[in-house]
């Protein structure tokens, strides 16, 4: 399993490409909220700049939440009986991320939809979509990363920084290796 040119079964490709893709808006919000610390709101041109820009990092983390429940969705059909993943996949906390999910990439009816809101409003689903997030970045480094792309792996190791934060660079690393490597489909 440690074969640096071990094939990436294309399924496990597709899904880890859509982990990436959620990677990716994480790390446009994890910008955005950075952002909006600390903005001045004394006048109203403030205000409105201010509810504007924690808007946008509102609706990146909506996009966020949904791409986890597409990532989700694709492990439990590929890994149904996976023992890190099971307990996410059976909490009810599922079920409320795919209807948040469908609020998001879907049209609604309404401005602020129930499933949304009862998503949101949950009792713990901040910490659980945390908690399931971080147990994702393991499951994907384990299973996709370490085995599939040792090489790139440590290389990111080496560019470590001080924060230690490196698995979605790792991530992203293995999707551009793997990239590189898939066939151009046919036109």
């Amino acid at each position: 399993m440690t074969n640096e040119s071990m094939p990436i079964p294309e399924k496990l490709a597709a899904l880890h490409t859509s982990y990436v893709r959620a990677s990716s808006v994480r790390e446009s919000l994890l910008a955005q909220l950075k952002k909006v610390d600390g903005l001045p709101s004394e006048t109203p041109d403030q205000r409105a700049t201010s509810t504007a820009e924690f808007l946008t990092g509102f609706h990146l983390m909506e996009v966020f939440y949904g791409l986890i429940f597409v990532v989700a969705e694709g492990l439990q059909a590929m890994y149904p009986e996976d023992q890190v993943l099971s307990p996410y996949f059976t909490s009810p906390n599922m079920g409320l991320l795919k209807r948040y999910r469908n609020a998001i990439f879907h049209a609604q009816p309404e401005v602020l939809s129930l499933k949304l809101y009862d998503f949101l409003t949950a009792k713990d689903t901040e910490e659980w979509i945390n908690g399931f997030w971080r147990v994702l970045n393991r499951w994907f480094r384990d299973n996709v990363v370490v085995p599939h792309h040792r090489h790139h792996a440590r290389m990111v190791e080496s560019l470590q920084g001080e924060q230690g934060e490196t698995e979605d660079v790792q991530h992203y690393a293995a999707f551009v290796n793997l990239m590189k490597r898939i066939p151009r489909p046919p036109q």
